[in-house]
């Protein structure tokens, strides 16, 4: 389903002469459609981007996608993705990926169907600045206007942070995916290895694959050095650009509660 804004421009507009002092509030909602179960990882990307390819620092203040739908028994669920604070800097454009893991508890330990993926945080910027999020395998939301104020945001920026390795303690995820290249269509394999001595919970993420194609379901039992391979693929479209990166998250998570990772690989296709 297509994702849609829930708020006007001319609102914000309105609002921004009053902001000198304060931070940007936005909120974008969007159509979801996407499978969560208990202890799944949940990854959320925002895209940042300045006009005319410029450069800005943008600090966030209690920023977070939410998922919202209803569990088997028909009861309302919701898991949260924050965002880190920053503040991040920025050339022309910048993806910032947060992960969060979903309680055990969710849904009675079932499956959310999420309908609603909404953003909301208040967003500091030296320059106007472009924003949209994309979560799980929902496509991105169209991009939203923020005006700059240059005046609250300061201090020293944090550095970028490190991706994920690609193998830890217990867990290793393949440094290459398999990837085959036909005319219209990307399809992954993401093989995962369980390095520790015991058997783990194993929830896969990767956002950038199309909706319902991740087979076998995310959250696969592996056990002690054993190896599993989940496989999905995306359709090409012409937002993708000249290259499509896909990058693949896992977690492992013992009997006791003890979790082993996260790991990440990344593969890059031109398309």
């Amino acid at each position: 389903m297509r994702a849609t804004p829930v708020f006007a421009a001319a609102a914000l507009a309105a609002l921004w002469p009053a902001c000198a002092a304060r931070a940007v509030p936005v909120t974008v909602d969007a159509d979801a459609g996407v499978r969560i179960a208990a202890g799944q990882v949940v990854t959320a990307t925002y895209t940042l981007g300045v006009p005319g390819r410029g450069t800005a620092r943008v600090s966030f203040d209690a920023a977070a996608v939410v998922l919202t739908g209803r569990c088997g028994d028909g009861t309302t669920a919701s898991v949260e993705v924050p965002l880190a604070a920053g503040p991040y800097a920025l050339v022309a454009s910048r993806a910032v990926t947060s992960a969060a893991r979903a309680p055990r508890t969710l849904c009675a330990g079932g499956v959310l169907h999420a309908e609603r993926a909404s953003f909301s945080g208040d967003i500091r910027s030296t320059a106007a600045l472009r924003v949209s999020f994309r979560v799980g395998s929902l496509g991105a939301t169209p991009a939203v206007d923020v005006p700059a104020d240059a005046s609250r945001v300061a201090g020293p920026l944090v550095p970028d942070t490190p991706a994920p390795p690609t193998s830890t303690t217990g867990l290793r995820i393949a440094t290459q995916q398999h990837v085959v290249r036909s005319a219209h269509r990307i399809d992954y394999r993401i093989t995962v290895t369980n390095t520790s001595a015991e058997a783990l919970a194993v929830a896969l993420a990767d956002p950038r694959c199309d909706k319902q194609s991740v087979s076998p379901f995310p959250v696969q039992t592996v056990l002690a050095g054993a190896s599993l391979s989940w496989e999905c693929s995306h359709l090409a479209q012409a937002g993708d650009g000249p290259a499509y990166a896909n990058t693949a998250a896992a977690l492992g998570t013992a009997q006791d509660g003890t979790e082993f990772g996260p790991v990440a690989a990344t593969s890059t296709v031109r398309v």
